[in-house]
């Protein structure tokens, strides 16, 4: 009886020699056994064999593995997978790769071997059934499953798929036994059902149909269209229908491609033949030619446009047919640029048959550009004339000061920028700003706003105000600074407390009166909050009675003059202007007394209104006018003949009166100040706001004075020379001048000048409207500081804010997140670069945006964006829909916080739990291994129990056994720290110097040039190199002498080589080096070293020569290192 020739792969060595003995023992096999898939199927290339049995689990190459190259290379070679592995997702896997035959161990040994032996004859004798067969159909089947078109077979009256050809079977992406026996509809295969009923009509009259397009709709719900012929045909009496097609889709989506990039497209498209006729044209063509797109093919291309500009057009089309190389020109037609390219499309014997014409709209290009450059001006020129000084230092030294400093501090520019900056400073004062920069720059919460005293050059001492910030200048952290000379504010506010107080005594001491200040709140509750100490003498109560209770006065107004009084201040409040009154009052005495009462209200916030008010005893003037009134009425009866005389002279004057009355109300209650100056500049007049605004009591004060006195340099010299213009030429004058006030304090005015005439037309002086505008300037500036502050958040934030318009077009980015996005400031993109660039995957982007449209705002929302370089960043979106006044979607903003980094963990994290389930596996599929080859060899000991030879044998076999098992356990232990650490940054010169202190160097050198290099890897690390220098220690050989450890480049990844001088690895056994038991120690210390670098990545491999040392080469991607020093790795490192 012949035997069957078996091939037995195993990576256990005691089960294969535990197999061969069991089955060799049968008499009908003879079996050769291999320790690992590879070397299997070299045993496979060197000869034949009936049967193959493989062990599941093995390393480089495992049994599914080793089953699906043994059908690629060998076909059916039939296949028994005996295995410790019992999952369903294994059985299941191995079936459908082919295998023959699925045998699981355990149990026992001698019934399991018997099984095995009884498969192996199943295996054989099925292939030797079939084999017959295969060869028969094989010829007939070459040649149909080596069409390239689709080939189908299928019974005339039930569609059952008979057989069908590889191509087809490719394409549909599904197996033979999936579709044989099946109709096209039960493969989701659905061809159009109309069509295909009109082709089985046809095929039913003439028996074939040639080449007709059919749409079918794919399993996976993709639609094409098919070129098909059908011949129905006889085969062994039965009925079939021999099918060939063709897809010919990629040909209708090529054109409709085509036409898709084309009308994408915004810039305008069109295909001209050598005449200049329209053969082809865009959708945007379209629209800025306002023709229907039909309507355009076949259109006289130069008749589009103007004449000169179709000349010009014209013009480029011959010289791309001339030439043959592309032409541009740009035309700026209608008020708009238009970027035009002619490019010649060839025939095969390299003539021009047509010219493809694109024209963009540069337009808002061109304008963007121009605005960025007026913005830039714009700064450049608030910088250069602010008033104050502005400035930018890092340590103690100045990198930018503008002109205004030298005039601040007395030095020139050059000597600013050469000196310290605290020399600047009073030495009082350094060591507390010193302090505070400090603090400033190690990120503490230090007021912006400071005083203090400057040391100009001459050595006088000036009071400044400082505002400074933290910014970054120049790629590095400074100080920018604001320096204000506030020694005159100092000045003029210590003035003004001195005013105050005087005014308040002469308040208080006024003769006859006093005043008052009475705020009237909106729901018209009233209470005085200034009352002078006059209140006494005229009212007979205390100031203190009336601030507690407001209406002890109002309670004092006579009864008859109370009406006329309310009615007064009622309209004064209307117009907001002053009011004068005279009337009675009753105080506690019950003496009547006159008063003189002015007054004029102010607006306060919220409402409230402040009215500032005057009293005066007027009631001996009352009584003089009486008793003067009586005198008239003595005189009266005198008089009377006279009265008629003066009668037209009065009526005169009371015109003139009234007229002045009307001009004095006008001025006395303008909220501007009202100024006259004479033909050479001198002040004639000055109304009482004006006075108050220059802080002045008196008209004698101002009258006589030149008003150019009373404006600051360096306005003076330019309000003179407006001044001869204004006397020369009469219009209307509108300027802004810095005056000062008597007190020297500044303000800004906005003053509005006319000339005067005489009754001859002659100019005789100039009249001019004063407003004090200081407040709306620090208004302004406020608000500029405001957009400032908020420019400079988004500046230096270290997350990316972004908005965009409503077509995607981005409008604000941060500048971390231009950096993030490979770019060197937002100004490249803002305007220019849709946001959607720079999501890496388009899908991802609709979904976030779908999202976003539904709810209004997401928060921390996955994306993954990728830079302009190609790098991948993952970030967490929290942002929200704009929308415009109308309720319309405007854009989107929103804040992306870069989580790269923690993914990264994350993702090693998951690596370790993937290696520990991997090793865990491995573990036990090892162990039930020995004890499966255990219990063989306890079996054949109850045959060699008279044998003492052969029983020590097999003693000898089963405590080695026993031995493999506990270190099996004991290897389990390394994974205990395995995946509870997160992978960390690890200084990789540290990890050295800790894993050498505990091996015996001796006299061996060990070489560690790898200083500032920073590893992101698990926490085991350091146990991957320590076994890294051990086994070089091991393994070296005597002459060895030093072992060496550097780094270089790779293109982007980092190369870390642990190199010896000692003896090197065998050329046949570098492929091993890292697999699981392979060497002479435990076989675990390269394994867990490659094991343990790639929970982050790290790949490593061998590179010596056998001989010259041994070699290992750690790859680290880009990422997962960081280095110091002037290189990726300082100067110990080699670039290749």
């Amino acid at each position: 009886m012949a035997l069957y020739s078996i091939l037995y792969v195993d990576d256990e060595p005691d089960l294969l020699v535990l197999g061969k003995t069991f089955l060799e023992a049968t008499g009908d096999f003879s079996i050769d056994t291999r320790e690992s898939a590879p070397a299997g199927l070299d045993a496979l290339r060197a000869r034949s064999y009936d049967v193959i049995i493989s062990d599941f689990q093995m390393p480089d190459m495992d049994g599914l593995a080793f089953l699906k190259a043994v059908r690629s290379e060998f076909g059916n070679l039939p296949f028994i997978l005996f295995t410790g592995r019992g999952r369903e997702d294994v059985v299941i896997e191995a079936i459908n790769s082919g295998v023959d035959f699925y045998l699981q161990k355990g149990g026992d040994a001698k019934a399991q071997f018997a099984e095995l032996a009884h498969k192996i004859r199943m295996a054989v004798e099925r292939e030797q059934a079939v084999a017959e067969r295969i060869e028969s159909e094989k010829r007939l089947s070459a040649i149909f499953h080596a069409s390239p078109i689709h080939q189908m077979i299928t019974e005339y009256d039930t569609d059952r798929i008979i057989d069908i050809n590889d191509r087809f079977l490719k394409d549909l992406r599904q197996s033979r036994n999936a579709i044989i026996g099946r109709t096209i509809h039960e493969i989701d295969l659905m061809p159009d059902p109309v069509r295909m009923a009109e082709l089985k009509q046809e095929l039913a009259v003439s028996g074939v149909v040639r080449n007709v397009p059919v749409t079918v709709r794919g399993s996976t719900g993709t639609v094409y269209t098919s070129l098909t012929s059908m011949t129905r045909v006889k085969v062994h009496e039965k009925d079939l229908i021999y099918t060939q097609s063709v897809d010919i889709s990629p040909l209708k989506k090529a054109q409709q491609t085509i036409n898709a990039l084309l009308n994408a497209s915004r810039d305008v498209s069109l295909l001209l033949d050598c005449n200049g006729t329209i053969l082809a044209a865009n959708h945007a063509a379209s629209v800025r030619y306002h023709i229907p797109l039909p309507d355009l093919t076949g259109q006289d291309a130069y008749t589009l446009i103007s004449a000169d500009y179709a000349q010009k057009r014209q013009n480029g089309v011959k010289d791309v047919i001339r030439t043959r190389q592309p032409f541009t020109y740009t035309d700026t037609r209608d008020g708009r640029v238009y970027e035009n390219t002619l490019y010649p499309v060839l025939d095969t014997d390299g003539t021009v048959s047509a010219v493809a014409v694109y024209s963009h709209d540069a337009s808002d290009e061109v304008a963007a550009k121009r605005a960025l450059g007026e913005s830039e001006e714009k700064y450049r020129l608030v910088v250069e004339n602010s008033h104050d000084t502005i400035y930018i230092y890092r340590g103690d030294t100045f990198l930018f000061i503008n002109r205004q400093a030298e005039d601040l501090t007395g030095y020139t520019h050059e000597e600013l920028m050469q000196r310290d900056i605290w020399d600047f400073l009073h030495p009082d004062d350094r060591d507390r700003l010193k302090q505070r920069a400090l603090q400033r720059f190690a990120g503490g919460e230090i007021s912006s706003a400071f005083e203090a005293r400057i040391l100009k050059k001459d050595g006088t001492v000036r009071d400044g105000q400082f505002y400074v910030d933290l910014v970054t200048f120049q790629g590095r952290p400074a100080i920018l600074g604001i320096a204000r000379d506030i020694t005159e504010q100092k000045r003029a506010e210590e003035a003004i407390r001195e005013r105050e107080q005087q005014i308040r005594s002469l308040s208080d001491n006024l003769p006859n009166g006093m005043t008052y200040q009475l705020v009237v709140e909106p729901d018209k509750n009233r209470h005085f909050i200034h009352v002078s100490a006059g209140v006494e003498g005229i009212h007979e109560v205390t100031a203190e009675d009336v601030l507690r209770d407001s209406s002890v006065l109002y309670s004092q107004v006579h009864p008859d003059d109370r009406d006329a009084f309310i009615e007064a201040e009622e309209q004064a409040l209307v117009s907001m202007s002053p009011f004068s009154i005279e009337i009675r009052i009753r105080p506690r005495s019950g003496t009547e007394r006159w008063i003189l009462l002015r007054s004029a209200p102010r607006p306060l916030p919220e409402g409230s209104v402040l009215w500032d008010g005057i009293e005066l005893d007027i009631t001996a003037t009352k009584r003089a006018e009486e008793e003067l009134k009586a005198a008239y009425e003595q005189l009266a009866a005198s008089q009377e003949e006279l009265q008629g005389q003066f009668d037209a002279l009065r009526d005169g004057q009371a015109q003139l009166q009234e007229s002045e009355d009307k001009y004095r109300t006008l001025v006395t209650t303008s909220p501007d100040g009202i100024a006259m100056v004479d033909p050479v500049g001198k002040l004639t007049y000055t109304s009482p706001r004006a006075l108050e605004m220059f802080g002045l009591a008196d008209q004698k004060e101002v009258t006589g004075t030149h008003v150019t006195d009373w404006i600051v340099e360096p306005d003076r010299n330019k309000a003179m020379q407006r001044f001869r213009e204004l006397m020369e030429r009469p219009v209307l004058s509108n300027h802004v001048y810095r005056m000062m006030k008597k007190d020297g304090s500044c303000m800004d005015v906005e003053m509005h000048s006319a000339t005067l005439h005489d009754e001859k037309g002659s100019v005789r002086g100039i009249i001019s409207i004063l407003r004090d505008i200081t407040e709306r300037r620090k208004a302004e500036e406020a608000l500029r500081e405001s957009e400032e502050n908020y420019r400079r958040i988004i500046e230096n934030m270290q997350d990316v804010f972004y908005r965009t318009d409503k077509n995607g077009i981005l409008t604000m980015l941060s500048t971390y997140g231009a950096h993030l996005m490979g770019y060197g400031s937002a100004d490249e993109v803002i305007g220019t670069v849709p946001a959607s660039v720079f999501y890496a995957d388009p899908a991802e982007r609709d979904a976030f945006m779908e999202t976003l449209r539904e709810k209004g705002v997401v928060t921390c929302y996955p994306l993954t964006l990728k830079s302009r370089d190609g790098k991948l960043h993952a970030v967490t979106a929290s942002s929200r829909i704009i929308y415009d006044k109308s309720g319309n979607m405007a854009g989107v903003e929103g804040i992306l916080h870069d989580v790269t980094r923690m993914r990264d963990v994350e993702n090693a994290l998951r690596q370790a739990n993937r290696q520990i389930t991997l090793m865990t596996s491995i573990t036990r599929h090892d162990i039930r291994n020995q004890l499966l080859a255990l219990n063989g060899w306890l079996e054949l000991s109850r045959a060699s129990v008279d044998d003492p030879a052969r029983m020590l044998e097999l003693i000898s076999r089963k405590q080695k056994i026993a031995s493999i098992i506990g270190e099996q356990i004991d290897f389990t232990t390394f994974f205990d720290g395995m995946g509870i650490k997160p992978p960390a940054w690890q200084d990789l010169e540290t990890i050295l110097h800790q894993s050498a202190l505990a091996l015996p160097f001796n006299t061996i050198q060990l070489d560690i040039r790898v200083h500032g290099i920073g590893i992101f890897a698990d926490p085991l690390l350091e146990k991957a190199f320590y076994n890294l220098l051990d086994n070089a220690l091991r393994y070296g050989g005597e002459k060895m002498t030093s072992i060496r450890v550097f780094s270089r480049y790779d293109g982007d990844s980092l190369i870390l080589v642990v190199e010896d001088d000692g003896v090197g690895i065998k050329d046949n056994d570098r492929q091993k080096l890292f697999t699981r038991g392979f060497g002479e120690n435990t076989g675990l210390g390269l394994f867990l070293v490659r094991e343990i670098l790639a929970i982050t990545g790290l790949t490593i491999h061998e590179t010596g020569s056998s001989g010259c040392g041994a070699r290992f080469e750690i790859r680290v991607p880009e990422g997962k290192y960081r280095t110091a020093g002037n290189g990726p790795a300082g100067q110990d490192l080699d670039r290749t």
